[in-house]
């Protein structure tokens, strides 16, 4: 009996060690985007839809899965060590699955959630919800990690990302939306 009392609490460690292992693995199979060149070469490939104003040239952008899948990774290669990357696009939010290891052994995804907007004719994704497995995980202790991403074109802010204007000028971006798998781009250039 005092043999078995010994056991239990080790089985129970045991049990937790296992549950923590199970609730930090990817939740989906993912692997990395193959590579389709710069980030300049593939939004040329996107076919952008053109009118024309007497003072305007506006255009719109429908970016896929695959196409931001790309974009992202291309962007994000040199200044995160990942294993794979997903993006998925409904109802307005954006989730980014993100393969990495943990301490370089124990195999993870972070899943990011964004939520994007437009605020003084500029895009920001505001981040919704991060998970790492199956837990869930403050955003503050992602955002140092996100913040590596910043740039002369994209600037991380308490819990948004925002494109900068210079990022596209002279073009504005008038109107982001995010559903059925794209991501919707209204453009606009001032002619006068």
């Amino acid at each position: 009996m005092k043999k078995l009392r010994i056991n239990i609490p080790i089985i129970i460690i045991i049990l937790i060690i296992v549950g923590g292992i199970f609730a930090l693995r990817p939740i989906k199979d993912i692997s990395l985007p193959k590579s389709k060149g710069s980030i300049n070469q593939q939004i040329t490939r996107l076919n952008p839809k053109m009118s024309i104003t007497s003072d305007r040239i506006n255009t719109s952008i429908s970016i896929s899965e695959d196409d931001l899948n790309n974009i992202l990774y291309t962007y994000i290669k040199d200044k995160v060590n990942l294993t794979g990357l997903e993006t998925t696009v409904d109802s307005n939010r954006i989730k980014i699955y993100a393969n990495t290891d943990i301490l370089q052994v124990l195999p993870t995804q972070a899943i990011f959630e964004f939520v994007p907007y437009m605020k003084n004719d500029t895009v920001n994704f505001k981040l919704e919800k991060v998970s790492l497995g199956r837990i869930t995980i403050p955003k503050s202790y992602y955002l140092d990690i996100l913040k590596k991403i910043n740039s002369d074109y994209i600037s991380v802010n308490d819990d948004s990302i925002t494109v900068k204007k210079e990022a596209i000028s002279p073009l504005v971006i008038s109107n982001c939306k995010a559903n059925n798998g794209r991501v919707d781009l209204s453009v606009y250039y001032l002619t006068k």
